[in-house]
Parts: C-alpha cells; structure tokens; sequence
C-alpha cells in the first residue's frame, strides 16, 4: 500500500475517490 500511495497517479485518484464519495453523499443529503 505504501507504494500506490506514493505513486503519482494514486496520490491523484486517491483524494479524487474520496472527493466523489464526498460529492454523493451531499447529493443524497439534497434529496
């Protein structure tokens, strides 16, 4: 884990993951 959490990419589509999960729960919360 440590290595795909030092990849560039992971470090990109780690917080992106997080930012959508983030994104439907404020959708569901609208609704």
């Amino acid at each position: 884990e440590e290595n795909e959490a030092t990849s560039p990419c992971a470090r990109l589509v780690i917080p992106f993951k997080k930012d959508s999960k983030d994104a439907s729960n404020n959708m569901l919360q609208i609704q």
